[in-house]
């Protein structure tokens, strides 16, 4: 892996009382894995230096990409950027390892190239873990937004969780709506740099799977208001195949019953891999309805 020069230069242009207001907050790692990122990506760096938060690295782990993705990269010129680019294309999960094994802050968030963050979202989350010092994961619901970022979806996520939970309790909610009731939190990087690598078998649940073991190390702790957007777009990953996610959600979701320690019974497996399935045909449903629109849209700007 090469480290782009330009991007590792420190408060380059930054005022003294900013560097002084700056060394009183723990370092922050916004953790950007991408491959061909184009053009959300932009969105997602912005959205992580626009945060209201001075201690703050963005560290894009860039796999190969082509389509502008590098370029626009190594034009950024805020000295918070850091680019750390692969010597060969890459699996999804090993481009994620690689990405979190490189954060240096004492809390990280990772954020998917074509998702973006909303103001306050660093402070928020920072806040909560210093109230709860046992927590590994901080996480809050998030909005679900199309390819222009308009929302279609609001205040999505941590159905069944209470402010603290433990690995139990958030693997059983997990299995009662059959999803990822998590979504995207921020972590303590102690903790996840523990439980690394990604797991490759993992693949659609590859977030859920890592954050479940993170769990074993504390809790998780929701908060309120919403500082994230989840993007659905045709280019997704996630929307690329969503027939496969409730066989991945379900294979997991059963490799637990293997816990002594979780003590999960036969029937809360199988009713989880019902709640997969509807889910499933849910969020098929979705895709299409947004991709008839996207297509609809596109038919109007030609006409």
């Amino acid at each position: 892996m090469q480290v782009d020069g330009p991007h590792r230069q420190e408060h380059s242009g930054r005022s003294e009382f900013a560097m002084i207001h700056q060394s009183r907050q723990p370092l922050v790692s916004i953790v950007i894995p991408v491959h061909n990122g184009m053009p959300f990506i932009r969105v997602a760096v912005q959205s992580a230096l626009d945060q209201d938060y001075e201690n703050l690295e963005v560290l894009v782990m860039e796999d190969m990409s082509d389509g502008g993705t590098a370029g626009w990269l190594s034009e950024s010129a805020d000295p918070r950027v850091r680019v750390v680019s692969q010597d060969d294309l890459v699996s999804v999960d090993r481009n994620f390892t690689d990405a979190v094994a490189t954060a240096t802050g004492e809390f990280l968030r990772i954020l998917c190239a074509d998702d973006f963050l909303r103001p306050g979202a660093v402070a928020a989350h920072v806040g909560a873990f210093e109230r709860y010092p046992d927590a590994v994961l901080v996480s809050s619901v998030r909005d679900i937004c199309d390819e222009r970022g308009k929302t279609l979806i609001k205040a999505r996520g941590l159905d069944g969780l209470d402010t603290v939970s433990t690995r139990e309790e958030v693997v059983r909610a997990c299995g009662e709506y059959g999803t990822n009731v998590i979504g995207e939190p921020f972590c303590r990087t102690s903790a996840v740099h523990a439980e690394l690598p990604f797991s490759p078998e993992a693949r659609f649940v590859l977030d859920l799977e890592l954050y479940v073991r993170v769990l074993r190390h504390g809790t998780l702790v929701t908060i309120p208001g919403t500082y994230s957007a989840f993007r659905v777009s045709e280019s997704g990953y996630s929307a690329g195949a969503p027939n496969s996610q409730a066989a991945h959600f379900t294979s997991w979701f059963s490799s637990l019953s293997a816990d002594p320690s979780l003590d999960l019974t036969a029937d809360e497996v199988r009713y989880a891999a019902k709640q997969a399935r509807k889910n499933q045909n849910a969020r098929s449903v979705f895709y299409r309805y947004v991709q008839a629109r996207n297509r609809a849209r596109q038919l109007m700007r030609r006409s």
